[in-house]
């Protein structure tokens, strides 16, 4: 995996004009993050598939 980084103005001008694919990121660019991931981490499994795992199936017609 690249650890190389592309700058902001780059990928916005490839989105625009040579790879359509790209239009889907170009607005969080530049974006920070407000959220934090120490509760994923540090959760159980159970706990975050807790909700899946108890829902019932059902059997669609």
């Amino acid at each position: 995996m690249s650890t190389r980084q592309v700058p902001d103005f780059t990928v916005r001008l490839a989105a625009r004009f040579r790879d359509p694919s790209l239009r889907e990121i170009a607005p969080a660019l530049g974006r920070r993050n407000r959220h934090r991931t120490e509760k994923a981490r540090t959760a159980p499994a159970e706990s975050r598939r807790g909700i899946a795992r108890r829902a019932p199936r059902t059997r669609l017609a």
